[in-house]
């Protein structure tokens, strides 16, 4: 949990593309202290509901826990109220999509595109590169999307599938930030293994 944290706040590209957008240093600072206190209040709108939910509903043979947040404000708001919190839903939801696709296409388009692909592109070149490859990966996605309807709990889903690559990303950052000896191969040669070895030991679990 605290390795998850640590890559999750401090090196994921969806996160930090939003200080690296920051006007200043000194208003980049600001917006990530005031997430951090937002942060803290986690536990009041995360775990709160879901104690609320189990009260309300364990007694119910039928009741799935996959559904507690959904049947909680369906039985707790008003009617009027129904709609406006689930476009508030939406919103989140899209502006966490927006963050992953938006974070996904700088990486393609500056990370690959520009210094493997094309290295004489032109910035021109580099943003329409990383529009077409948004295009496919928000296309794919939306594909992909209900092959995980059969998934418990897709939140443990996800939490799995980030551990294949996130402690090796997070690895190769602190290394890099900590020596200034070990060379970009060593950091490539690292990812490559570690992605060929962690879904291989996973799979090996399995049988």
């Amino acid at each position: 949990m605290l390795l998850l944290n640590l890559f999750y706040w401090c090196t994921n590209q969806q996160i930090i593309q939003r200080t690296f957008g920051a006007s200043s240093l000194e208003e980049g600072q600001k917006g990530v202290l005031l997430t951090a206190g937002l942060e803290l209040l986690g536990p009041v709108y995360l775990v709160i509901p879901g104690m609320i939910a189990f009260y309300l509903f364990s007694s119910d043979p039928e009741f799935k826990s996959v559904n507690a947040y959904r049947t909680l404000v369906k039985t707790v708001l008003p009617p009027y109220l129904t709609g406006f919190f689930a476009a508030a839903m939406v919103g989140a939801i899209l502006s966490s999509f927006n963050s992953v696709l938006n974070s996904t296409c700088t990486l393609f388009s500056l990370g690959f595109y520009k210094n493997v692909l094309n290295k004489g592109a032109d910035e021109a070149q580099v943003v329409r590169s990383g529009k077409w490859f948004g295009l496919i990966i928000a296309t794919t996605s939306i594909l992909i999307a209900p092959m995980l309807d059969g998934q418990d709990k897709i939140f443990d889903y996800l939490q799995k599938t980030n551990g294949i690559y996130f402690i090796l990303l997070f690895a190769v950052v602190i290394v890099g930030m900590l020596s200034k000896r070990v060379p970009a191969l060593s950091a490539k040669v690292g990812m490559i293994v570690g992605f060929t070895m962690i879904p291989f030991s996973i799979l090996c679990r399995w049988v």
